[in-house]
């Protein structure tokens, strides 16, 4: 997310392309985590269902994003409409990473940590 807000604020093409090269390198591993996660969660029975309403959901919030930017961009700039949404995600980023150490989620972990690590 820092990438995405480091592209949007820059005014150079070498600081955005450093920013791209980062968020590439950076969404993979977050690709691998996320796949990770979901199949270790999700069990095989309802993964086609789980993906496709996943799916749904995450293109229809794609298209109202787009659309709420495109509106906000005309009546603001476009570079900062795109930072103050870049800034939010960048926020909720920070609020995710924190989820799992809150103590009432702990026993999500329980399983791993008794394993190894190797569930």
């Amino acid at each position: 997310m820092l990438s995405y807000l480091g592209f949007y604020l820059a005014n150079s093409y070498s600081i955005a392309v450093v920013c791209f090269v980062t968020l590439g390198l950076f969404m993979a591993f977050s690709n691998t985590g996320f796949a990770t996660l979901y199949q270790t969660t999700i069990h095989p029975d309802m993964m086609g269902r789980f993906s496709s309403m996943l799916n749904v959901i995450q293109s229809l919030l794609q298209v109202m994003f787009t659309l709420l930017i495109g509106f906000l961009a005309e009546w603001f700039s476009l570079q900062w409409t795109t930072v103050i949404f870049a800034s939010i995600a960048v926020i909720l980023a920070i609020l995710l990473s924190l989820m799992p150490l809150k103590p009432n989620n702990l026993h999500h972990f329980k399983n791993l940590i008794e394993d190894g690590g190797t569930k």
